[in-house]
């Protein structure tokens, strides 16, 4: 079995309230566990207005099928949200 996971910190420009915050972080989440089956949670900056701190992992067999998943949520998240990507980690476990 093969891990990896994906750290990803992130601007959010639309963001005036931690409501404001929320409700875009939940869509990113919610459709990257949807569409890509992935683990994925808000692990830092939580109390900041327009920073986030996102991690996502993916388990298989196959190395290059998480990394493909993986970047398939990197294009996500930079093609249909109002945000930057500050940074992206990766961690191979």
């Amino acid at each position: 079995m093969k891990g990896l996971a994906l750290e990803i910190e992130l601007m959010i420009y639309e963001s005036f309230s931690l409501k404001d915050k929320r409700r875009v972080l939940k869509s990113i989440l919610d459709k990257s566990r949807a569409k890509y089956n992935v683990a994925a949670a808000e692990v830092g900056e939580q109390e900041m207005l327009n920073q986030a701190v996102l991690a996502f992992s993916s388990i298989s067999n196959n190395y290059i099928q998480c990394e493909q998943m993986l970047q398939s949520v990197i294009h996500l998240i930079d093609n249909r949200y109002e945000v930057e990507i500050v940074r992206v980690r990766w961690v191979e476990f």
